[in-house]
């Protein structure tokens, strides 16, 4: 799993521990969401509050906001597969739309919300 937003990485132990200062941005998008707020308006909040993008960043985007309220690696689960190579000199990935398997793993790792809530939000 590559760095996700919420969560440290720790390459060579493969160990994934929540950055609870991240965690809390990412509950409050979750909340916020589900109290009608749109991913536009929660995008204007952090970027008016100074909060710094996954990347670094200083303006958050709708696009952003919408990938993290769609993944499921915050409810503790992965999905493997999402993308694949197709050249592996180029190393160019593809979306995955049934070309490969994909495999669900239930319980990974520590989820930031629960399931309830990203249920909600889909």
């Amino acid at each position: 799993m590559a760095s996700c937003y919420g969560y440290n990485y720790n390459l060579e132990t493969k160990e994934i521990t929540i950055n609870e200062e991240e965690a809390n941005i990412v509950r409050y998008m979750f909340e916020r969401y589900v109290e009608g707020v749109g991913s536009s308006t929660i995008a204007k909040e952090l970027t008016e509050k100074g909060i710094k993008t996954p990347k670094g960043g200083i303006k958050w985007c709708e696009s952003t906001i919408r990938g993290i309220l769609k993944n499921e690696k915050y409810i503790g689960d992965v999905l493997m597969g999402k993308t694949f190579t197709i050249d592996p000199i180029s190393h160019k990935r593809l979306s995955n739309l049934g070309e490969v398997d994909k495999h669900y793993l239930k319980e990974h790792h520590e989820p930031i919300i629960s399931k309830e809530l990203f249920d909600r939000v889909q």
